[in-house]
């Protein structure tokens, strides 16, 4: 008795019904893919199979996921997080999304300062103020932060760019 099997369970019916869709012939498809009519045959008929290469062009012409093009099912997007927690839970189970919000917060932050992108990359002397800090008591902290940030504002006042460390040799 013959099975019933779905018109496209095999990748080679897929790709068949992609180059049916596309309006080429078998060497047609070859010549875009690199290989010849035949070897378009064998995947076709699931012969072999194509090259990842491949796959990716044959994917790109028929405007198909390669989740499709090589299993036949698209794979489940991530869901969109809506509170930290959720997001975290997703991100342990798809590593991506983790860049994904990464870049959400840097594009925010660049918005926050008027779309002006600012490269951030601390110098020693910054890294040692931030270990420093960070590894104080809070009434150092206070006192610290305090005075960095009226210093700051006062200079930001006078536009001058002085203040306190506003050279290396305070540092030293």
């Amino acid at each position: 008795m013959r099975s019933m099997k779905s018109e496209l369970e095999t990748i080679g019916k897929r790709i068949r019904q992609i180059r049916k869709k596309s309006g080429l012939t078998q060497g047609g498809l070859g010549e875009k893919l690199g290989v010849g009519h035949t070897a378009v045959s064998d995947y076709e008929n699931d012969n072999t199979n194509p090259s990842p290469d491949s796959l990716v062009k044959i994917a790109e012409i028929g405007n198909v996921t390669l989740d499709w093009l090589i299993t036949g099912k698209e794979l489940e997007k991530p869901a969109t997080p809506t509170t930290p927690e959720q997001a975290l839970a997703i991100a342990v189970h798809h590593p991506d999304v983790l860049k994904i919000i990464r870049d959400g917060l840097i594009k925010e932050e660049f918005e926050r300062y008027g779309g002006e992108r600012r490269q951030i990359a601390l110098s020693d002397e910054e890294r040692i103020l931030i270990e420093n800090y960070r590894a104080a008591s809070d009434k150092i902290k206070r006192a610290a932060f305090n005075m960095l940030n009226d210093d700051a504002q006062e200079s930001r006042r006078n536009d001058d760019g002085g203040g306190l460390g506003s050279t290396a040799e305070n540092c030293g």
